[in-house]
């Protein structure tokens, strides 16, 4: 989408970038499925060692301390093994964050040296001296248009001075005129079409 600024790439340097990205995923994810293997198995172990923990209790509990000490040493090795898996998760997990890391530190390199070398090339393209005469164009385009703007967005009909006068004088007015305004009567409501015709709004 951003070819005019990055620049057309070549089919060759494009597939290979591919398959280099494809590539670097698949190792993230085989990372990502070891962990979750191991940490399976460990947590197996795990149960193992607790199960074997209860049996022990419970043969010692009947007295036959041979079968206790069995079970112990099946939970040592359960707990020894579950050690192990607990190392491996934790150096998996970091070779991973590693990988990942080191993955986007190097995309974000090859992005950067792109966008300089596109950026020297389009300002070979631009004149600085002209910089100066397109603002100040610009500038007088902005204000030309504002101007525009706000003389089509001025009330056009409606700007008669006296009227205006006239109308400010009215409502001067509405002060002194307030009470006579309270003291006008409305009639009852008509009852019918003949009696529309009849009323008048009397005051005292």
């Amino acid at each position: 989408m951003f070819s005019w600024f990055w620049g057309e790439k070549k089919e060759g340097s494009l597939a290979g970038s591919a398959r280099e990205t494809s590539s670097l995923s698949q190792d993230i994810n085989n990372a990502l499925e070891t962990v979750d293997g191991l940490i399976v198995k460990r947590i197996q172990l795990l149960q193992k060692a607790h199960n074997a923990l209860k049996d022990a209790k419970e043969h010692k509990k009947n007295g036959d301390n041979v079968k206790a000490l069995s079970c112990m040493k099946q939970k040592q090795m359960y707990e020894s093994q579950a050690n192990v898996y607990e190392g491996m998760i934790a150096n998996m997990e970091r070779t991973s964050m590693a990988l990942d890391s080191t993955a986007t530190s190097a995309q974000v390199a090859k992005t950067m040296k792109s966008g300089t070398v596109q950026m020297k090339n389009l300002m070979k393209e631009v004149n600085i001296d002209e910089i100066d005469t397109i603002a100040d164009d610009l500038d007088d385009s902005i204000q030309e248009a504002t101007t525009m703007g706000n003389a089509l967005a001025r009330p056009f009909g409606i700007t008669d001075p006296e009227e205006d006068e006239a109308i400010m004088k009215q409502m001067a007015e509405w002060d002194t005129k307030e009470e006579e305004d309270n003291d006008i009567k409305l009639p009852d409501l008509p009852k019918g079409k003949e009696e529309i015709s009849q009323i008048k709004i009397q005051t005292k």
